[in-house]
């Protein structure tokens, strides 16, 4: 599964790359909307497998301020 998000990532880039060098500001805006979704991708594919652990909640209360105090 890990190689087929690796070449997924790699013809996004390719493809962003490609739209990106392109003279219409379609084509650039769409290849800066591709370049972002690999890099969240590559991100998300870098991670572990969320199977079996536990939800990153805190247990602990945390306090805040309650107003903005300026010095």
């Amino acid at each position: 599964m890990s190689v087929l998000t690796a070449i997924m990532v790699g013809v996004i880039f390719m493809s962003a790359t490609y739209l990106m060098l392109s003279r219409e500001l379609k084509s650039v805006c769409m290849g800066v909307f591709l370049l972002g979704h690999g890099a969240n991708l590559a991100i998300l594919s870098s991670s572990r497998s969320p199977v079996d652990k536990l939800p990153p909640v805190i247990t602990e209360l945390i306090t805040r301020p309650r107003g903005l105090f300026l010095v």
